[in-house]
């Protein structure tokens, strides 16, 4: 129990830091919420995208936001699958990478950036992205762990000839944009849309839980709220629904 309990420092110096500081009990809530997540998981599930907050976010509020048809079709599948694994991984760190392949890089990473980048005009990493890159990861990792190694030292070990030391040994600063203030924009010009939408008419959305997302909540520790994911896919329907609408009077 001890590695559950430990007090800890604030993430920073600022009000909001402290009020979160305070909210988590100085880091005692959280370790409670996760000793209680690990107890209720099944014994070959690695803690793995679970820990992301909107992931929890979903979970938790499933049945305060869908139709209860829908509820029942979604509780017909577990999310959690593709981690739970049968026997135990050998090679964590293996595994993680595997995982972190399939999911985050492959639909993120990769088919979204690659998309953005046609449709805007956005410049973005993707060449650097091949089977040969994955595939040499996997086969060090395989080879020799670099779990209790500095955080990217093969990276800047393979272009230490080529980057200055500088560049490799300066400290990474975050970048923050203004989130909170482009959520509050779009909820004022379209949270109407959520109320009686096409997630209602469809059946996805309860009338109570639009509602409540038309209100765009934004939690504290939210990446990207489900008030602003339902916003998202309420317009990527009312636009699917106009481009098929306009197809078939073509026809």
């Amino acid at each position: 129990l001890p590695p559950y309990f430990q007090m800890q420092r604030p993430n920073g110096f600022g009000r909001q830091a402290a009020r979160q500081w305070m909210r988590e009990m100085g880091g005692l809530l959280p370790g409670w919420q996760r000793l209680q997540r690990h107890r209720t998981a099944p014994p070959n599930r690695m803690v793995f995208y679970d820990l992301a907050p909107d992931f929890r976010a979903a979970a938790d509020r499933m049945g305060g936001f869908y139709n209860k048809s829908f509820i029942e079709q979604v509780r017909a599948s577990d999310p959690a699958k593709t981690w739970t694994l049968v026997p135990p991984p050998s090679n964590v760190d293996v595994r993680l990478t595997r995982l972190i392949c399939d999911t985050y890089l492959r639909e993120n990473g990769i088919a979204q950036g690659d998309r953005l980048s046609m449709a805007s005009s956005v410049e973005l990493r993707l060449p650097l992205i091949d089977h040969k890159l994955i595939e040499t990861i996997i086969g060090l990792r395989k080879a020799e762990t670099d779990v209790f190694q500095s955080p990217k030292a093969w990276f800047k070990s393979a272009v230490r000839d080529v980057l200055p030391g500088w560049v490799l040994n300066r400290p990474k600063r975050g970048f923050a944009p203004p989130t909170r203030a482009w959520h509050e924009a779009l909820f004022a010009a379209y949270s109407a849309s959520l109320r009686n939408g096409c997630l209602v008419r469809a059946g996805v959305l309860s009338i109570e839980g639009a509602n409540q997302l038309a209100g765009g909540e934004f939690p504290h520790d939210a990446v990207a709220p489900l008030s602003f994911k339902a916003l998202v896919l309420e317009q990527w329907c009312r636009y699917m629904f106009e481009c098929c609408k306009g197809a078939q009077m073509a026809f």
